[in-house]
Parts: structure tokens; sequence; C-alpha cells
């Protein structure tokens, strides 16, 4: 390989070569992260990771709403591996919110549209269209 050394006024040496190949593009300010599925996962919908399995969080279970660790993108089967958005969009079209609006935990890691009045609020994202969703997910907090 043919490279050349550069040197800056600040000092420091840099040693420049040539462009190794491209990595797969991945979507603009999204993370992904892949888990098994400890139990049977519903696409679209919040789980939490235990013991490194990905399970439904729920709201009013305060152990699985505290540890909501991102949105299921693909449905999977007890043991097989599938992709969690952990921040960033989502798009689909079967969605049908409003046009915009935050989203919440619910029971059995459902996305609600209105802040729940008992259990444990998690603010987990919001609505920037009828098909689109941005996942930011916020500390718990329990209500009385």
């Amino acid at each position: 390989m043919d490279s050349s050394i550069l040197a800056f006024d600040s000092g420091q040496v840099y040693l420049s070569g040539g462009r190794g190949p491209a990595g797969p593009v991945g979507p603009a300010g999204s993370s992904y992260v892949a888990k098994n599925a400890g139990e049977d996962i519903i696409v679209n919908r919040l789980v939490y990771v235990e013991d490194g399995l990905a399970y439904h969080a729920d709201k009013d279970t305060p152990s699985k709403a505290s540890a909501v660790f991102g949105l299921a993108v693909q449905s999977a089967t007890t043991g097989s591996q599938f992709d969690i958005l952990t921040f960033g969009e989502r798009v689909d079209g079967s969605f049908g919110y409003p046009s915009s609006g935050d989203l919440f935990l619910g029971n059995n890691g459902q996305l609600l549209t209105t802040a729940p009045t008992s259990g444990t609020l998690v603010h987990v994202g919001a609505i920037t269209s009828s098909t689109s969703i941005i996942i930011n997910i916020q500390e718990p907090l329990i209500l009385a």
C-alpha cells in the first residue's frame, strides 16, 4: 500500500493511506441492536433486556418499565434473533397515528398516544407523521 506521512503545526504526525472498502449504509441518526428473544416478540412493541434476552416491557411492572431498551422492528419467536431500535426514526405504514404527539409505554410493550395515569410513566418518543415515529426513551416516573 502506498502511504505518505503528513505533519501538522500542532506537532502531531498522521499516517495517511488508501481508502478502505465502504461499509453498509445505515439509517441516518438511528441506532439498532440485535438481541435474542426471551419470549415471542411482537413487531412495534417496546422491549427490555434481562440476562441478554429481550422481553416485552410493561408499564405496570416496575422492573419491566424501568428497563425499556427499545422498539422491536420485527416479530421474533423465543430464542431467535431480532433487531431493536434503541434511538431514531421508525417508519411503518401500519401505524395510523395522528400527525403528531407523544408516545408512552403501555402494557405488554404497546405504544400509547396518551400518558398512563397508573403504573410507570415512560415517555418513549414522538409521532412525526401518521406513519413515522422517533424513539427517544426517557427516564421512568413511577405514578402514585
